[in-house]
């Protein structure tokens, strides 16, 4: 198990614009999206250029949410994999842990699936969180905050109510003491400062074994 990023505090995220990446076994091509990055307290929180286009919720329709480990999002393929199970299933939003991706970021696929995601600061491919959306779930993103390798929030827009997504990949366990102090305190911190009035949606893997210490 790796250990928790560091607080963000006093740095600042820049996205890399127009790279692109092609996975050798398709003709999936992810594109990173522009978006400006605001400064919130311990982590930043970037806020989307375009306002949003759709509304995400209604008391009429179904909203499928939904959660997978993939074990690593690091192989060619695996996004592609993870974006066509995601539609044969309807779900407009999937939590992915275990990305194995460094970094934070936005990427684009060629069908018009795009994922959020937040990893590691040390180039070491482990842990790591993301959220994957159609193309309605996108559109409503109004903002997303990628807080640890374990860690992701997002926030949808819709006329009726909005909805925090926070997605979790939890230590085991048998983690050290330190490390899951660590996740629980900073979710904790997450779920303190959300927006009370949204509906709030938490996916992930809390990987317990059992009843410990550690209760939200």
């Amino acid at each position: 198990m790796g250990l928790i990023t560091p607080s963000y505090k006093n740095v600042i995220i820049t996205e890399t614009r127009g790279r692109s990446i092609s996975f050798e076994n398709g003709r999936n091509t992810m594109t990173v999206s522009r978006s400006r990055c605001t400064m919130t307290l311990g982590s930043q929180t970037r806020k989307e250029a375009p306002e949003p286009t759709g509304s995400l919720v209604h008391p009429k329709n179904t909203l499928k949410i939904g959660n997978w480990n993939v074990r690593t999002l690091y192989r060619t393929g695996n996004l592609a994999q993870a974006a066509r199970e995601m539609n044969r299933r309807g779900i407009s939003i999937m939590g992915i842990s275990e990305t194995h991706w460094t970094g934070q970021g936005k990427l684009q696929i060629a069908e018009g699936e795009t994922i959020i995601y937040s990893g590691r600061e040390d180039d070491i491919h482990r842990a790591g969180v993301g959220i994957l959306m159609s193309q309605d779930a996108a559109g409503a993103l109004i903002e997303w905050t990628p807080v640890s390798e374990r860690i992701i929030q997002a926030r949808f827009h819709s006329r009726h109510i909005k909805l925090t997504v926070i997605h979790v990949y939890a230590p085991t366990e048998d983690a050290d003491e330190e490390t899951k102090d660590e996740f629980y305190a900073r979710l904790q911190e997450v779920l303190d400062k959300r927006n009370k009035h949204d509906m709030l949606v938490i996916t992930g893997d809390m990987n317990a074994k059992g009843r410990g210490k550690h209760q939200l």
